[in-house]
């Protein structure tokens, strides 16, 4: 969030939210200086993050909506800040960068975050080698390799 630079009175959108443990960190982070709106999907996973955020004393400061990463329900350039973390490998990539680039106003940003699928999620992670090793062992063991040229 530090890359964004974020300024006093900036609506900030997030695409995917899933539990919305991320607008909850900006509503205690920001302490109201934005206003959060962000949307997901999935039912199961927008109520859980209605009733995280009211159970943690922040659902006065986000807006939670329903809503589709390839047609979201704003109208374009509503957002100064739109963000994603992790759903782009989820959906269609272009039609999500399309739509969040269509509702931040001229001159907003627009932060995406994903992960690789072809590299262990510890890659950076500062663990023994053979710690590692055991954990791609038991991966392996469970998923199979991934193809040639992966």
């Amino acid at each position: 969030m530090d890359a964004a630079h974020l300024q006093p009175g900036e609506v900030i959108f997030e695409v995917g939210c899933g539990t919305g443990v991320l607008d909850r960190w900006m509503a205690r982070r920001t302490a109201g200086a934005h206003r959060l709106v962000a949307v997901d999907v999935t039912r199961f996973l927008f109520h859980e993050a209605t009733t995280l955020a009211r159970q943690e004393g922040v659902e006065h400061r986000i807006e939670f909506r329903e809503g589709s990463a390839d047609a979201l329900p704003f109208p374009d350039n509503h957002f100064d800040v739109t963000m994603s973390s992790p759903v782009m490998q989820r959906v269609d990539a272009d039609r999500m960068l399309t739509e969040m680039t269509r509702v931040t106003r001229p001159g907003g940003r627009v932060a995406v975050v994903g992960h690789a699928h072809d590299m262990p999620p510890w890659v950076h992670l500062p663990l023994p080698p053979a710690f590692k090793a055991n954990i791609e062992a038991a991966r392996l063991a469970r998923c199979g390799s991934l193809p040639a040229g992966l």
